[in-house]
């Protein structure tokens, strides 16, 4: 029998219920997603979907415990969760890290921000103090950053986001016991900041890595199984061949003839054909000649809509000539001096390297360049992840670090830990790195209250007021996380910023890497207040500054919003 509750009608409500509606949501949440912050944050529990009988899935990312939680049983509250879900995964998608952060900073926002509207305060310009607030500690934040220029520095980031402890002289110590912010620190000294680095998990209890000499994709390959001409190792290599790149579907014979002739008139060392993709007539055509020519059929690596970029990225890499088919090109045409060369080409049937490509360096710099530049302009992880693979596969830099521990469960938490941390390196990479565990934000309320003063009017004094009671709560999270009393510690390392004079000496600030004070905070580690510079504990400036700026977005949005619409749910 189908039924409608009445809880399923379409109505509406209007603050102060909506307020109330979309707090719960916030605090539900953010509860979730606290937990995780800091370096011994807790996990979370998520029972499986596909079975009873399969166990729980252990989360320790905030990011991914939000993606997990797609709706709460209180549809009024689910509204303000589903925000906070969406801010998570903003974060995680354009920096990597920061979930928690931003989280954490966004319902100490909503909190103060509705206790000040429940006073009678204008909505709209505690929003506005709110912006005014974040813009002053961003400076502040900003002024403090440091570049990450040492392999210790990397080490420290890895160590803030993993909680595994990073040592300087564990350089040259065997895999199986280094840990993750160390192998992390030995992986980016080898490949360079544009270098790929692959995680995968690993049925091991130790981690491990491995370095591909040369430029490799995971993608493309072999456009047949029969051109294997290593049959263990699953895999082709040419020495010193020619490379001629088309992007363009290669299919009849009348395409590879003619180069297939000049090839075997000038005897050819070799020749690898890269392409879209490469069968029917031709394929069989190149097969007939294998025993006359050493010749690789190579499908482009890459999906199809980023394929043709790789495929000018490899024309440039190997110095050779495209043959795009939207310019009327074609591969009949390419003479010899249209070809690439590379010391070494290995294909297997599901990717391909290349070692010893030999394009003009000046162009392979203008490309990274371009590439790079492209990569500043923020947009989608996915899209940044592709840019920044292409950077490394022209700089030629690989790495794959795979993670190992004792259970199924904790691999998972671990590389998902290992992708965080490498995603905060490269955060920290753009725009430097301040003092961690919360103290960059405490360090930046002494300018916050500066500007309270000159607010504009009092109900804008108190969005500002609002910020400056905000920048304490990620470390009073941590700190609560490890076991510690949150509002000691947040006193404690408080008292370090009173009356410290906003912006003060920049001399200072660079001198000792933090805001007025040194970079004064809590590690909850060894329990003590003290230099999180001198205890290795690093935040990216970009990851701090971007966790504050959506939280304020995020925090702004529910404290504007006048009414929430539920519509008429679906018959049951």
């Amino acid at each position: 029998m189908s039924i409608l509750a009445p809880s399923g009608r379409p109505h509406c409500l209007f603050n102060p219920e909506v307020h109330l509606a979309l707090g719960q949501g916030v605090e539900s949440m953010t509860a979730l997603l606290a937990s995780t912050l800091g370096p011994v944050g807790r996990t979370i529990l998520l029972e499986s979907l596909r079975s009873t009988n399969d166990p729980p899935e252990v989360l320790g990312d905030s990011a991914t415990i939000a993606h997990r939680m797609v709706k709460f049983s209180n549809r009024h509250a689910n509204v303000g969760a589903m925000l906070v879900r969406e801010l998570a995964m903003e974060m995680r998608d354009r920096v990597g890290d920061g979930s928690a952060t931003a989280a954490v900073l966004s319902r100490e926002m909503v909190r103060g921000g509705m206790r000040m509207v429940a006073a009678g305060a204008n909505s709209q310009l505690v929003r506005q103090g709110i912006e005014k607030g974040v813009r002053a500690a961003v400076v502040e934040l900003q002024a403090a950053a440091q570049p990450l220029e040492s392999v210790e520095m990397v080490g420290a980031v890895a160590q803030s986001v993993t909680g595994e402890t990073y040592s300087a002289s564990a350089n040259g110590t065997t895999s199986a016991r280094l840990t993750l912010p160390e192998m992390i620190a030995e992986i980016f000294s080898i490949v360079g900041v544009d270098g790929t680095i692959v995680v995968q998990e690993h049925v091991s209890a130790f981690l491990e890595r491995d370095y591909v000499e040369g430029i490799h994709w995971d993608s493309g390959g072999l456009a047949a199984a029969n051109f294997v001409t290593d049959a263990a190792r699953q895999e082709t290599v040419l020495v010193g061949p020619l490379i001629a790149l088309a992007d363009v579907e290669v299919n009849s014979s009348a395409q590879v003839v003619p180069l297939l002739e000049r090839a075997l008139k000038e005897k050819y060392e070799g020749l690898v054909i890269i392409a879209r993709k490469i069968e029917g007539e031709a394929l069989g055509l190149l097969q007939l000649n294998r025993e006359k020519l050493d010749v690789m059929p190579v499908k482009g690596p890459g999906l199809t809509v980023s394929q043709p970029k790789i495929l000018q990225d490899l024309a440039i890499l190997t110095g050779a000539r495209l043959a795009e088919e939207k310019a009327g090109g074609q591969l009949a045409e390419l003479q010899r001096e249209d070809l690439g060369r590379a010391r070494r080409v290995i294909a297997t049937r599901r990717g391909l390297t290349i070692v010893g490509a030999r394009g003009r360096q000046r162009a392979i710099r203008q490309r990274i360049a371009e590439l790079q530049a492209e990569l500043e302009r923020e947009g989608p992880r996915e899209q940044a992840d592709t840019l920044r693979k292409r950077v490394a596969n022209l700089s030629g830099g690989v790495a794959t670090l795979k993670v190992g521990a004792a259970t199924k469960a904790e691999r998972t938490l671990r590389r998902e830990m290992a992708e965080d941390a490498i995603r905060a390196v490269r955060a920290a990479l753009q725009e430097g790195v301040a003092p961690g565990g919360g103290a960059a934000y405490m360090a930046c309320v002494p300018a916050v209250n500066a500007l309270e003063a000159a607010a504009a009017s009092d109900d804008e004094a108190m969005g500002v007021r609002v910020v400056a009671d905000a920048l304490s709560a990620p470390l009073a999270q941590i700190a609560d996380n490890a076991g510690y009393a949150a509002s000691t510690v947040a006193f404690r390392v408080g008292s370090h910023y009173n009356g410290a004079e906003a912006g003060a000496s920049r001399a200072g600030v660079r001198r000792t890497g933090g805001i007025a004070d040194g970079g004064v905070g809590f590690d909850v580690t060894s329990g003590r207040v003290g230099s999180m510079w001198e205890a290795g504990i690093v935040d990216p400036v970009k990851v701090l500054r971007m966790a504050l700026e959506m939280a304020a977005s995020t925090a702004g949005m529910v404290l504007t919003t006048e009414a929430a619409v539920f519509k008429k749910r679906e018959r049951m």
